[in-house]
This record gives C-alpha cells, sequence and structure tokens, in this order.
C-alpha cells in the first residue's frame, strides 16, 4: 500500500513574469534574430554558423525554461511504501527521483530554515515567509533535506504520516 503526499512549489508571480519575458526574448533571438544573420552565400556554412551562434542562447533558454517550469509549475511528490521512501520532483527539468531505503532512515525530523547561517551569509527567511520548515531524513551517514519551504502544520502533518508508516513497517 503506498501513499503519496504531494506539496505545491509556492510561486514567486515577479520570478514567473521575468523569466517568461526572458524566455520570448530568447525565443524570439534564436528563431528569427539569429537565422537572418547567420545567411552565408553556401547553405552548409549557414546552417554550421547557426548552430555555432544559437549554441549560447538555447543553452539560456534551457535553464530559463527549467528556472520557469519548477517555479510555476513544480511540485514534490513523497511516495511511501513498506520498504522505500521516493521523492520525486514534478516538473523541474533533469531530476531524478531520489529512493531512500526505510531500513536505512534511522528518523524523520523538522529542520527549522527561519535562519540560515552560511560561512559566508547569515539569511533571515522568517522575514518574509511563514513557510520556512523543511522534513529531514536521518541517515547512517547523514541528515537529508527531501521536503522545503513547508508551514509548521503541512511539516506536522508530513512527519505524522511518514512516522506512521515507519512503525507500521517495523
Amino acid at each position: 500500500m503506498n501513499e503519496k503526499i504531494t506539496v505545491k512549489n509556492k510561486t514567486n508571480w515577479f520570478l514567473a513574469l521575468i523569466t517568461t519575458i526572458g524566455l520570448l526574448i530568447l525565443l524570439f533571438l534564436i528563431l528569427i534574430f539569429l537565422p537572418l544573420f547567420s545567411f552565408k552565400s553556401s547553405i552548409a556554412l549557414s546552417i554550421l554558423n547557426y548552430m555555432y551562434i544559437a549554441a549560447i542562447p538555447i543553452g539560456f533558454f534551457i535553464l530559463f525554461l527549467n528556472i520557469w517550469l519548477w517555479n510555476t509549475f513544480g511540485e514534490t511528490v513523497c511516495e511511501i511504501s513498506p520498504e522505500y521512501v521516493k521523492i520525486t520532483t514534478k516538473n523541474k527539468l533533469f531530476s531524478k527521483p531520489r529512493i531512500y531505503l526505510k531500513s536505512q532512515i534511522q528518523k524523520f525530523g523538522i529542520l527549522d530554515l527561519g535562519i540560515e547561517r552560511t560561512k559566508y551569509h547569515i539569511r533571515l527567511n522568517y522575514l518574509f515567509s511563514k513557510a520556512n520548515q523543511s522534513i529531514t531524513i536521518t541517515t547512517n551517514q547523514s541528515e537529508i533535506r527531501i521536503i522545503d519551504w513547508l508551514t509548521l502544520d503541512q511539516a506536522k502533518s508530513i512527519i505524522k504520516k511518514l512516522e506512521l508508516h515507519q512503525q507500521g513497517n517495523a
């Protein structure tokens, strides 16, 4: 009996607007502007010249598309089965599902990301949103964040479901 928990990514509408404009500009550049300036006397040289010139804008297009898809439509799916916990990110390019065996999981926890301290800076996330909790899995090697940017109530309900399935499996 598998249970799926789906958490929708909170959309940043400013970022969605900026990346949409960037995608449209890059699409115009790749499909209309660059072909006009890459025509030469021979067709083979024109195609090679276009591919050479368009490589960098295509790379930026893929990068912006990845950011736009994840920001606008992204969601994290946590599938709980008797043997494993599987984390899948939907609408994010180039991402693979992460699978954690229940035999390797020591405990589930909630990490407060209200204040993030690194070597170089301190970031105060609690100023901008109440959704600053993260679900973590503690294994033999380390602590792994599996679902980020939840409210405390969402995090507690997901932890209850995870622990219920962990106890049912033991």
